[in-house]
């Protein structure tokens, strides 16, 4: 398996040449993209037709039908790097707005869009030429949807849920699950060169989302032959074991416009962009790290979110009226005595600057040290004005700030508490 993987994915390189890999994406279900986004999408798929990238995908695929990708423990990790690299090469194709492209999926269960039509029919807006349906006659698909098969139900997957065993789980989802899907969908969907359909990709895309589902219960996927690589020629090779959990290649399944971003520390420099909301739990910022969170709907930062001094976390929101909210959530700063002063790299004030709304947090530690004060807020404008006052207790740490009715600039935040602890922290009023 080995050599096989090694000849095997070494054409996917070609597609994504300067691409870093496990750059972070959030998928959503199809039905969740707007009409630019589906648009770009339709043009990233056009792009890679033209240039051969989807014939080779098709191609190596079929190729390989019968040498080890299905029916066996590298079925999972296997197609899972696949798509993943097919997504790369998506947001490399060049086509403008591509960049920000994730790989949507198919929710053939209909767990959460359940409108009529389901997305368990024949008439479902996947199909319609906004999405996969423009590809039927154009790319000599020959579907013939729900033809051939039946689509696998969501009390079949859930039962599946239950197993605790790696190779019953995935024997299930590719015996039960995934094959009956491709015939479903006949055509070229229904052979190894199935990836010609890129109907393909978002049902491998819903199939990778219930293994990390199942990863998420705490299962334990295991592997005998951890010798399998990734891609060479230039590339690591990867231990399958390494990518048995999606966010080790910052990779996150948004479900019924929400997706939650937890258990998982950030590396480096990290943009995720989701149109809905987002949830951060348990999720680590360390210090010399970026991480900028960009939602059109809200964001909320609960239990175990932490931004160390010295790293540097955006919370954005798109349109103005959106609201981050926070909940236990930290700011973490080294121990120390409750009697200590509080300093300015203990407040958090996000977005910063605004055009209106200023949340504002504290230390999640020197919170609770501190938790029998009562802290209060003043902010002045540059004259040394009090533009701002909120003086009504709050022994959360957590304030939200409204200068919408003040004229664009620099203001000054002022943090107080009974025991005369103060700290100062710039606004900027755009």
């Amino acid at each position: 398996m080995k050599i096989l993987l090694q000849v095997v994915l070494s054409f996917l390189l070609v597609f994504v040449s300067g691409t870093k890999a496990f750059g972070q994406t959030i998928r959503k279900n199809y039905r969740e993209l707007s009409n630019d986004e589906k648009q770009v999408f339709a043009n990233a798929l056009i792009a890679l037709k033209q240039s051969g990238v989807v014939d080779e995908y098709a191609n190596l695929h079929n190729r390989e039908f019968n040498q080890g990708i299905h029916n066996t423990e590298d079925f999972l990790p296997w197609h899972r790097w696949f798509i993943y690299y097919f997504e790369k090469a998506l947001q490399n194709s060049g086509v403008a707005g591509a960049s920000k492209i994730a790989l949507p999926f198919w929710d053939w269960t209909s767990q959460y869009y359940s409108t009529v039509p389901t997305d368990r029919e024949i008439t479902a807006p996947l199909w319609d030429n906004a999405m996969l349906g423009q590809f039927n006659t154009a790319w000599a698909l020959g579907r013939d949807l729900g033809g051939m098969a039946s689509l696998p139900n969501l009390a079949s997957v859930q039962q599946n849920y239950s197993v605790t065993n790696f190779a019953n789980f995935s024997a299930t989802l590719e015996g039960e699950h995934h094959n009956g899907v491709h015939m479903w969908i006949g055509g070229v969907a229904a052979g190894g060169n199935s990836p010609g359909d890129p109907a393909f990709f978002l049902h491998h895309n819903m199939v990778d989302k219930i293994w990390q589902k199942w990863t998420d219960l705490g299962r334990i996927s295991t592997f005998t032959n951890a010798t399998v690589p990734g891609f060479p020629s230039g590339v690591p090779n990867v231990d399958p074991n390494s990518i048995i959990d999606a966010r080790h290649m910052k990779v996150w399944f948004a479900e019924n416009k929400f997706v939650s971003l937890d258990k998982y520390t950030v590396s480096d420099t990290e943009n995720y962009e989701y149109s809905d909301s987002i949830y951060a739990r348990y999720f680590h910022v360390p210090a010399s790290t970026n991480c900028t969170l960009l939602s059109g709907s809200d964001i909320k930062l609960h239990t175990g979110f932490v931004a160390e001094p010295g790293s540097h976390f955006v919370a954005k929101l798109t349109p103005a009226q959106s609201q981050v909210q926070v909940a236990n959530a930290a700011f973490k700063k080294e121990a120390s005595n409750s009697s200590r002063e509080l300093t300015n790299d203990e407040i958090r004030v996000f977005p910063n600057p605004s055009s209106d709304l200023f949340q504002v947090m504290l230390a999640y530690d020197y919170a609770l040290e501190n938790a029998s004060n009562n802290f209060s807020i003043q902010v002045f404008d540059v004259l040394g004005k009090v533009v701002y006052e909120n003086r009504t207790p709050s022994r959360s740490g957590l304030f939200q700030i409204n200068l919408a009715d003040q004229a664009k600039g620099i203001y000054f935040l002022k943090i107080s508490s009974v025991n005369n602890t103060n700290a100062v922290k710039t606004l900027l009023l755009k």
